[in-house]
């Protein structure tokens, strides 16, 4: 069972080669071309994911290697972040960042020691990119903003229901803060014990696509500006310095934000209107979209972040003897360090012995398919070879035949055949039991959620044939619905908190937030 965190580390196998877009593609490519930009004055920190401080000569990041714990500094070649020597180091496994490193000369850099709490380091299109889940960088001591200040940052959020602290200096009682989805409004926001709450509403901070953000205070005049326009203004007092460090990911020690970070810059100083033109253009022209707003398929798709799920209730609870495949179209940016998520569940949440059957993706970022009557001692588990925690879009689909036997189970990636490996195979008693009910995006608690975006989902009560799935795994030809189409979410709503059934059996799923629809 999922939940088990001691089994599912035990049972982990094999790891993922980095994706194919993780190659580099040469000097000046990905960020700033062969000479780094420059940032003006005297930041009191800036980390990046290439090269912006001219003097600076240390590296980009410090990395762990998933696979060993080993760890490894690394660099730039010219201006843009060494993806080769990332490739090389973290080749077939994940890599989680240890410490960020300050371009600014200040020592500031921003660290994290426990494994759990390592944000992962993502490569999409060539750009690096530290991913967030409930994860924490901080710096050993206050960058404590009292007076004039600008704060900018180059960042995706990825949850949708739920205030998050994307960045902040504050320990509770004094300090500033970003915030992002403010009381659910979506709104980029700035926060200080002296200068209060400053929110950009409609701003839809929560784009699901990268954003260039920056707040400045002048002499107690407070500006929010989002991709280069204000979008907010108010007037405040000078705020009490904060005595923790800087935080990337939370606000005095909690991890509560679940996105990405390419660039983030501070300043005990508001820089001028012009230098914040051009740092906007220059950050605008180096990273663009992601695609996280761009469905697999139709008007829309739904995000999940901490604690967003859609629940369809108990439904579909089959036996170990009904066959079924199930297809889902996801797009990840962060695993987890020490969990894995689900893709569907309807395992309960109590046990043992957490009976039930799921879809989800291990540690290795792979596939893997459970049907458990008790565990470990009566179930199923089969394990997949791909990495879909890539940043790019995959069209996954598992089958079971209904034989009881791990042999009976079959994974695709985008409609090719996973090498399948056996992690148990003993199930000789039903999967059915109380406290069931199917969740997409977590296990029950809700535990274990999907990092990123689901765009179609479907259950069918037969066992597709590898040239049917084959056929079906794209956008412009999913599976269709039939006689033998249980559920089809095509997740194409786009508001409220429903998400309607397309098969005509009424199982509609009920989403955590109205939130969570993309774009």
């Amino acid at each position: 069972m999922l939940a088990r965190l001691v089994l599912l580390l035990a049972t982990l196998a094999g790891s993922p080669a980095l994706a194919d877009d993780m190659t580099l593609l040469g000097v000046g490519v990905g960020h700033a071309g062969s000479a780094p930009f420059y940032f003006p004055g005297s930041p009191a920190a800036i980390y990046s994911t290439r090269k912006v401080v001219s003097a600076y000569s240390g590296e980009a990041l410090n990395v762990r290697r998933a696979s060993d714990s080993a760890t490894q500094d690394i660099g730039f070649v010219g201006a843009a972040f060494d993806t080769a020597g990332a490739n090389s180091f973290c080749a077939s496994t994940f890599c989680y960042v240890t410490k960020w490193y300050d371009q600014s000369g200040n020592g500031n850099d921003a660290s994290q020691a426990i494994t759990g709490y390592q944000p992962m380091l993502l490569v999409v299109n060539g750009k690096a990119w530290v991913t967030f889940f409930s994860q924490l960088l901080a710096s050993a001591s206050p960058v404590a903003l009292t007076g004039d200040q600008t704060i900018g940052a180059v960042m995706m959020t990825g949850d949708g229901g739920s205030t998050l602290f994307p960045l902040s200096d504050y320990d509770g009682s004094a300090g500033w803060a970003f915030i992002d989805n403010y009381t659910g409004a979506k709104q980029a926001a700035y926060w200080s014990n002296g200068g209060g709450f400053l929110g950009a509403s409609g701003s839809n901070m929560v784009a699901h696509a990268p954003s260039r953000l920056v707040a400045t205070r002048t002499s107690g005049s407070v500006n929010v500006y989002v991709n280069g326009t204000s979008a907010a203004t108010a007037t405040g007092a000078s705020n009490t310095a904060p005595t923790v460090g800087l935080m990337l990911g939370g606000y005095n020690g909690n991890a509560t934000f679940s996105g990405m970070f390419a660039e983030v810059f501070v300043y005990s100083s508001a820089l001028s209107g012009a230098s914040l033109a051009s740092i906007d253009a220059n950050e605008g022209a180096t990273w663009g979209d992601l695609g996280f707003e761009t469905p697999y398929s139709g008007a829309s798709s739904v995000q999940f972040g901490v604690n967003q799920v859609v629940s369809l209730g108990n439904v579909l609870d089959y036996e170990r003897t009904q066959p079924w495949t199930v297809f889902a179209a996801i797009q990840l940016y962060n695993n987890p360090n020490s969990v894995g998520q689900v893709i569907f569940s309807n395992v309960p949440a109590s046990g043992p012995p957490y009976p039930g059957y799921e879809l989800w993706i291990d540690t290795s970022g792979h596939l893997r398919v459970r049907l458990i009557n008790n565990q470990p001692s009566n179930y199923l588990d089969v394990s997949g070879t791909t990495n879909v925690v890539d940043g790019k879009k995959h069209f996954v689909s598992a089958s079971y035949d209904g034989s009881s036997t791990a042999a009976g189970v079959k994974m695709y990636v985008d409609g090719v055949p996973e090498t399948t490996t056996i992690l148990a195979d003993v199930l000789s008693a039903s999967i059915i039991g109380t406290g069931q009910g199917m969740i997409l995006g977590a296990q029950q608690g809700p535990i274990f959620e999907l990092s990123g975006t689901l765009g179609h989902f479907q259950i069918d009560n037969v066992a597709r044939s590898a040239a049917y799935i084959a056929a079906h795994a794209t956008p412009a030809s999913l599976p269709p619905i039939d006689a033998n189409t249980a559920l089809s979410l095509a997740l194409t709503d786009g508001s409220g908190t429903t998400a309607a059934d397309a098969s005509g059996n009424g199982h509609n799923g009920t989403l955590t937030s109205a939130n969570m629809w993309v774009p």
